[in-house]
């Protein structure tokens, strides 16, 4: 390890001690921030919770080995989700010079000008336009399905067509056909969404505790070698464990409470109930 490499992480670091101390988390009220350098995100250690805090620093930038010279000072990093990427300037909206004293009227007017011209060259085409209101639409509907946009750029999330039609307020047909376009047009290949995905969705709106999830995660890992999944639906096979999981950890739940979460039928239910618990028995 280099002096520079050395200098790196000692700097991330102090700084991530430093914010632990100061920065509070908004969901528990403690102060365990933990700093994600990939992302420029703190998250809580006590509860799991993404802060709102964001972190402009040029040197917490991960660079590939004889680069710390070159260190890049854009500050944040660029995202997609945000119009030009994030790097576009924007002029702030407070009337102030650089020492906080109050612009007289002349030198207000010449900025209220600089600020619209600066916002008509960003936004100077049709496309520029609709694809900055595409992204705003795009990060208040992440907002309300409660993803991040890092979650929205990388990690794939299960979300069926209701819950995103109740978030726009859009009917599910048109989502569907919209859907069925892009992906013709942009030929792009959606990876099959595996059952465990569904069970971690349905336990978190069924609320159940940590035991039974831990429980359907362990029944999960021991039937998916069986095959009993192949061409059967991911949903009612993920409800099945589930309901299974709260039986054994005495958190009972009545199967139509399973059958609304996941959007199946109590008969399908039943019968991937009954195949599972044939397979724990054979495996016992």
């Amino acid at each position: 390890m280099t002096l520079e490499d050395g200098r790196q992480i000692q700097d991330s670091r102090s700084l991530e001690s430093n914010v632990g101390d100061t920065v509070q988390c908004n969901q528990c009220q403690n102060y365990t921030l933990v700093l994600d350098v990939l992302s420029s995100e703190y998250v809580c250690s006590t509860c799991g919770c993404v802060s709102s805090e964001k972190i402009y620093n040029n040197e917490l930038t991960n660079f590939e080995k004889g680069e710390y010279k070159d260190k890049s000072r854009i500050g944040m990093p660029e995202s997609l989700t945000v119009s030009h990427k994030g790097l576009s300037t924007l002029i702030g909206l407070n009337d102030t010079d650089g020492r906080g004293k109050m612009l007289d009227p002349i030198q207000k007017e010449t900025i209220q000008r600089l600020r619209t011209w600066n916002n008509r060259s960003q936004l100077n085409d049709s496309i520029s336009r609709n694809l900055d209101k595409a992204l705003k639409y795009l990060n208040n509907f992440g907002d309300k399905l409660y993803l991040s946009p890092p979650v929205m750029e990388k990690i794939s999330i299960p979300k069926t067509i209701s819950d995103i039609a109740y978030v726009c307020n859009i009917p599910s047909k048109e989502i569907m056909s919209h859907y069925k376009l892009i992906l013709k047009e942009l030929s792009l290949k959606i990876p099959v969404i595996q059952g465990i995905d569904y069970v971690t969705l349905i336990s978190n709106r069924l609320k159940l505790t940590e035991k039974t999830k831990r429980e359907a995660l362990r029944i999960f890992s021991l039937v998916q070698h069986s095959r009993i999944s192949i061409g059967k639906n991911p949903r009612a096979f993920a409800g099945a464990i589930i309901y299974i999981a709260s039986q054994d950890c005495n958190e009972f739940l009545r199967q139509v409470e399973v059958c609304q979460v996941a959007d199946i039928s109590t008969v399908s239910l039943r019968k991937r109930c009954k195949e599972i618990k044939t397979i724990l028995d054979n495996q016992q």
